[in-house]
This record gives C-alpha cells, structure tokens and sequence, in this order.
C-alpha cells in the first residue's frame, strides 16, 4: 500500500513539473566537452541503445491513464437460514457430536408442520374444527376456507388437552401446569391460568353452554382439584380442593355448576357460576351415604345419580325427584351409568355386586342384570342384548335372561371400546361386529350365523342411523355398505369420517385433506388442505422420490420417529416379518423392489407374540411369548432357544454382535434389568430396582424405566432404585455414572455411536445430552417448545455417523447438529 501511494504522489509532482515553463536549453556542439559522467544525446537516426544518463528524464503523462487494480478478500459463504424446510439443501454438519461441543448444536433442518388429533363441528353446524397438535384451524363450512388459526402446541399428556367454548371465540389448551386460553378470532393469547403443580390428569375440561365459564378438575399430587374461571375477566369464581370431587357439569341452564362425587363420597353440590357461591346440595347427609356417580341424558332434560340403595331421576328444569330405580339393601357402588335409546333406558355397572344392570327409565322396571359384563348394545326393539367380558362377546335374549351366543374375540383382559364394538342395523336383523383382532363381521342377528366377513378391512363402524357400515378397506379408502347385506354403496378418499347430524353430509381426512361429501350422490362438496406431518412428508418423498427431502436422511428420520418399525425389518431391508393374530402365526416376507412382497415362510405360535424383532445377523427372529419369556428361531422357522424371564417382559434389545440379549422386567412396584449370553441362555446378569423414590411428603414414580445399550459393546445405561439411571461398564458391571434426568412414567434413552454421550427423555419434549465420561449434563433441548411433563413426548435417534441427532415430536421432525 506504501509503495502504491508513493506511486501517485510522484505521477502528481511529475505532471505539475510537466506544466511549468522551461529556461532554454544550451546548444552544445560536437567538440564541447562533457563531463565523463555524461552521454552524449543520440541523434534520431542512431540506432544504438541509448545508455542512462543521470539527467532526469521528465515522462509525459499517458493518454488513458491506468487505475490501480485492488484485489477483493476472499468471498465468504454466506451462512444459510436455518432450520432449512422441504426442497432445501441440509447444511452438511462440520463436527462430530461429543460432550465438548453438544451445548453448540442448532436446529439444521425442519420438516412437518403437525399431527392431526381431532375433527369437531361447531353446534349451529357452520365451522368444522381441526385440532393439530401445532394449534386449531377453523374452517367455515360453506366454502371450506381456513378462516381463523392458533398457533399453539397441543400434547396429548392428558386426557382432555383441549376444549373449544360453544360459540368458538375461546380455545383452552393444557400446557403443562398451565392452562392458556387464546382468542380464537385474532388467534392472540387471552388468558394463563397456574395450576400450580404439574397435573396427573385432567377431566371435565369444559366451556359452559354459554361460553361465559371454563371448568376443570385435576388430579395434581396435593390431590384433587376443581376450578372454575370467568371468560369476562379470567378470575377464578370457584377452587376446591377436595378429593371427593370426581365429576364437575354444568346444568342446562348455564349458571349452575353440579360436582360430586367419589365412592362413597359427600354430596353433590350445585354453584352459581357467575360468582362460585354455594346455591343447594341435591341430595343427603354427608358421607358414607352420598352420591357415587351421575350423569345427564343425552337431552339433558333429566340426571341419573346413584345414590345410597338407589339410582335418583331428576328433572332438570325444576330439579325435583321423578323417578326412584332399584332399591336394594347396602350401599351401591356404582360406575359406568349410561343413557341408552334416546334416555328410555338407563345401564349401570356395579362395582360392589360385579354386575350389570339396565332399566327401563319410563316403566321403572329392571329390564336385565348380569354379572361380569360391560359395554351393553341393545337392539332397535329392545329384546335382545350384547355385552363384553374378559376377552369374549356375549349374546342375550332380555325378556328369557337367557345366553344366546358366545364369541372369543382374541383379547387378553378387559379390551377397550376402540378395539372391539358391536352396532345393530336400524331394523335389529343384522349385527356388525368390528374386532382389532379379527376382520369385521356382519352377522345375523337371529342365530348369529356370519353373513359376510370383510378380509382385508382395517376397522368399521356403523352409521349412527344403523344405516351403513363404513370400513377402511384400504389405507386411505373408506367403503360404505349396506348395513342389512354387506354390499357396497360407494367408497370415499379418507383414513376417517364423520358424519353431520343431518345423516346427509359427511366429512373424511386424511394425512393431507378435509373433505366434505353428499351422501345422496358421494359426490364432493368441498375439499380444504391440511397441514401435514413430518412422517407424511417422509413417506411422500420414498413414493415420489421429488428430492425435497435429501434421500440419505429418509431412513434415519423415519427410524427417528418410528424406532419400533424398524424392529420388524431385517438389518439389510430383505425381509420383513408381522404376525397374524386370527392365525396365530409369525409371517416371513421377502421384501421386492418391483412387486408385492412374497411371503417365504410361517411360525406358529401357541401364545400370541408381542414385540417381534430381527437379531443383527437378519436369520434369526426372536418375539416375547406368554409375555414373561423371549423364544428365537431361525427365519426357515426352526426353533433355536426360548428364555425364561418368570416376569411381564417390558422390552429387550440385542447386543450388535448378536451375542447378548438384555430385557428389562416389571413384578409390581418393582423392575429389573435382565443379560443372557447367545445361544446358551446363561445368564450373566440380573438387577432389580423399585419404582418410587420419596422426597418428603412427595412420592414420585418410574415406571416402565428404558435402557439402552452402546453400539461399541462397553457401556449399558439402565434405572436405579432412586429413580435414577446408572452408567454402567459392561465388562465388569462396574456403575461409572449417575445421572438424574426426572421422574415420570416410561422415558427414553440412546447413546452417541462412540458412547462419550447419552440422550435422556423422560419428561415432555426435554431431551438431555450427558457426558458419559464425566457423568454431568452438558447441554438439553425443549423439542417443540414441548411443556416439561412427567412422560416423554418426543422420539430421538443419533445418525450412523455420529454427527446428527433426529427429533421427532408433536409431527415435526428435526435435524440437529453443529454448523458452521
């Protein structure tokens, strides 16, 4: 730079030289004398090489004088705007993940904007409802246009995480110990109410029917809790702290709130909701003779309350007794209460006699009562009846009290309502059967002969006319049909549906659509976008291939967010394996990139298997069996060897030679972590460890503890009887760690592929990154914005190579690792 400045300033001072007036110079001739020093000037004519002189030679200034040239720094690459989305490059981390730099990691690549959790309609039928796990968007039904959204994050943590107030203005969303209630209009937050501690669950989680007041009951570790707020002003109008609080309803008229009522509980009370005073207490001293349940029909123009000996009839509008059912000696204990057929008849299980009893709400009379059952479907006519038990269905005649007929439906226990059901068609002369674990039947409903069984269908339901079966009879299809023979009407795009209750407009989605049909013509009305999932997103791209997801993270973010899928596939992607329930057989199928798979070979088994897997080698399936032993057998079906664990198998895993098998146990309050050496069946290990810790007045629980085992074969990471989780040196079993990262019920756990750190999540969408060297934490993720809960929400993986770690919760899934 010097030596370019020195430059310019001597071309200055030449050029004003060049323009000042000269003296005139001396003619010297030939024979003069010149210093020594001195040349002579050559004539034009010479031709010989001037030599330098040291006279100074004045240099005449270029026509187009030349701008020195600067040389640019180098470019830098510009960082990219992270996470990247779908269609964009992933930013190729730099760094493998390791303890001294896992507090650096960023958010590289995002994919998936939700889950869908739930389809509502509003009551004037003018707004549909979609609940995503990332908010609500509301859509008008007369043009399908999205025309309100919140965005919030939704988790499934409790049992009723969300409720929408009746006129739609309000949208109140369980976020940990907290409830926040958003404007559903402008989608802003409106109110934050603390519930102080951390609830267990959540139930009667309401608006009133005039959208005026919010209520909710907590089950919290101070116990059971009931609030009432005010939408005008979000006060609390009501708080009670009471364990005998097991149902909060509003009454018809809106400024009542009615609460009761534990087993054998005090009584059930009736509060103003505009300023929480106590207004009546309906029935009865004080315990043991209160009120055990209740329930509104479905007009709400009567309640049904068990009380003492007797199940009490209210009438709503002036609250006065009208009806007094089934006096009996003793206090009943009373549960599942139902109003059936339009509330002319009323059900109830009864825990103290173990038994299930139906009246008849106008006559007053005990139509049934039959031990053991649960569930009751009457026919249209009231004469006939199905109820469920212990792994079977049962058939009655109501007026001889008489079984008719007796199906095994394949469950194991008291199976849920999701699983199996069984609906009338409207004339009462068939019977359609839906079973998780069989195909669904329909049946003649004289001597339940089966009239037509659905192969190959998913799951049905029936119209709530008794009209038509619907039955997914395809991924993605759903077939309608005649509900008297079977046959089919039409089929509609869909996973699920409702239906409007003018029974002639229906609603189905799927993972990308909402769409509204005519039932006259299934012809489509409306169709409206849905967001989509991460795993939506994931199986689009191995369908299409249209690259807006980079194919070498597609295996790794599918196995990020279904860990067990790929449990069911051999290590190189040949073959794949699922089992049959109605057969009771293990399948064997050769995976072909070209065609359908071909099934290769069976494995019957006596005991229905769970938790069917591939060992490392990809010739050897193993499966729990009677679930307390694991059984392995060689893909041609020989059996190798089966172990006894003599306890309810919770999980195991293999060692990545194949020559060590871990599972972990469970034998009421306690668990344990069990080894056994391959293909001997020695066992090298075995650990038990309770599943409570006490911190003063507080217990906490761990159930269902993981654990996990490092690829490198040194380390295995699994609970303590503190509830907290050992690092341990496989080779001598030695505990080289501690680590505390929560309570709460199940959790995850997997080590880095060079094993220097552990991921830990047992609490919402927390993960920890420990450092298993030195046993501290040196770095956690909120995934989500995910609430800290006691039970994990988000699934997590480490990538082959070390140098990402995958998320997947709430329908996002996320890349992370260290850029630049």
């Amino acid at each position: 730079m010097k030596r370019l400045w020195l430059f310019v300033f001597l071309f200055i001072v030449a050029c004003n030289r060049a323009e000042q007036p000269t003296a005139p110079i001396a003619q010297v001739s030939e024979e003069t004398a010149v210093p020594a020093t001195h040349t002579a000037i050559p004539s034009p004519t010479a031709s010989a090489t001037p030599l330098p002189t040291n006279t100074p030679t004045i240099t005449p200034s270029p026509t187009n004088t030349m701008t020195p040239t600067l040389t640019p720094p180098p470019t830098q690459t510009p960082t990219p705007e992270l996470p990247v989305g779908l269609g964009t490059a992933v930013p190729e981390p730099l760094h493998q993940l390791a303890p001294e730099n896992a507090a650096q990691m960023v958010e590289l690549a995002q994919y998936g904007d939700g889950n869908l959790l739930d389809i509502q309609l509003s009551q004037d039928e003018s707004t549909l409802y979609a609940f995503f796990s990332n908010g609500l968007y509301v859509y008008d039904i007369e043009t399908f246009v999205m025309k309100q959204a919140v965005q919030t994050t939704i988790t499934k943590h409790v049992n009723n995480p969300y409720a929408i107030s009746t006129d739609g203005a309000f949208l109140a969303v369980v976020n940990g110990s907290e409830i926040h209630v958003w404007n559903v209009v402008d989608g802003s937050l409106h109110y934050t109410f603390d519930l102080g501690e951390l609830p267990y669950a959540i139930s009667d989680f309401r608006f009133s029917p005039n959208s005026q007041s919010l209520t909710a009951l907590g089950r919290l570790p101070s116990g059971n809790h009931l609030w009432l707020w005010a939408m005008s002003d979000g006060e609390i109008r009501l708080h009670q702290q009471n364990d005998y609080i097991h149902q909060a309803l509003f009454w018809p008229s809106d400024e009542l709130l009615l609460t009761c009522c534990a087993e054998f509980s005090a009584n059930a009370q009736m509060w103003q909701t505009t300023d929480g005073s106590l207004v009546d207490t309906l029935v009865g001293p004080p315990w043991p003779d209160g009120i055990s349940t209740m329930t509104f029909s479905q007009d709400r123009s009567m309640l049904a309350a068990v009380y003492k000996n007797s199940i009490w009839l209210w009438d709503t509008a002036d609250r006065k007794v009208i009806q007094q059912l089934n006096r009996r000696n003793g206090q009943y204990r009373g549960g599942e209460l139902t109003f059936m057929h339009d509330g002319q008849v009323l059900s109830m299980y009864t825990f103290d006699l173990n038994s299930l009893r139906l009246w008849d709400v106008v006559e007053g009379v005990l139509l049934a009562d039959l031990p053991d059952q649960h569930t009751p479907v009457l026919s249209p006519d009231r004469t006939r009846l199905f109820t469920q038990s212990l792994g079977q269905i049962h058939y009655w005649d109501i007026k001889t009290k008489q079984e008719l007929f007796q199906f095994d439906t394949g469950a194991q226990g008291i199976f849920n309502i999701n699983d199996i059901s069984v609906a009338f068609a409207a004339d009462g002369d068939t019977i359609f059967i839906k079973n998780r674990f069989n195909p669904p039947q329909l049946l003649n409903a004289q001597d339940a002969s089966v009239l037509q069984t659905f192969d190959g269908d998913g799951y049905g339901f029936v119209t709530p006319d008794g009209g038509m079966i619907v039955t997914n009879s395809h991924p993605g299809i759903l077939t309608f049909r005649d509900a008297r023979n079977g046959r089919s009407l039409f089929t509609l795009d869909g996973y699920n549906y409702f239906l409007f209750p003018d029974e002639s407009t229906i609603a189905t989605w799927d993972d990308e659509q909402i769409m509204l049909w005519n039932m006259s013509d299934s012809e489509p009305l409306h169709v409206a976008n849905l967001p989509q999932s991460g795993m939506n997103y994931v199986w689009q791209e191995r369908e299409s291939g249209n690259g807006r997801i980079p194919a070498q993270y597609l295996d790794f973010l599918q196995n990020t967010a279904f860990p067990n899928n790929k449990n069911y596939e051999s290590p190189d992607g040949n073959l794949r394996i699922n089992f049959d329930q109605a057969k009771s057989e293990i399948i064997i199928w050769k995976n072909s990139q070209n065609g359908p798979p071909q099934q290769l070979d069976t494995i019957h088994t006596p005991e229905k298997p769970r938790l069917l897997t591939f060992l490392p080698d990809g010739q050897t399936i193993s499966a729990v069996q009677n679930d307390t032993s694991i059984s392995l057998w060689h893909i041609d079906g020989t059996p190798i060897i089966t172990l006894p664990a003599y306890q309810y198998i919770l999980d195991y895993q293999f060692s990545q030679d194949g020559y060590t098998l871990y599972a972990t146990t469970s034998n009421n309050y306690t668990e344990s972590l069990r080894v056994w050496e391959l293909p001997s069946g020695n066992v090298l290990h075995v650990e038990q460890y309770s599943l409570e810790m006490r911190q003063g007045n507080t217990t906490h629980n761990c159930f269902r503890r993981p654990f996990a085992i490092g690829q490198l074969g040194n380390l295995v990471a699994y609970s303590n009887t503190q509830c907290q989780i050992n690092i341990v040196q496989i080779s001598d079993w030695r505990i080289l760690h501690t680590i505390d990262p929560g309570f709460g019920y199940g959790g995850r756990m997997a080590f880095s592929p060079d094993e220097t750190l552990l991921a830990t999540g047992f609490q919402g969408g927390e993960i920890k990154l420990w450092d298993t060297q030195k046993g501290i934490l040196v770095h956690s993720i909120l995934e989500h914005d995910s609430p800290v809960e006691d039970e994990p929400t988000v699934h997590f993986a480490f990538a082959e190579d070390g140098q990402l770690l995958g998320t997947s919760a709430n329908g996002v899934l996320r890349l992370w690792g260290i850029w630049p």
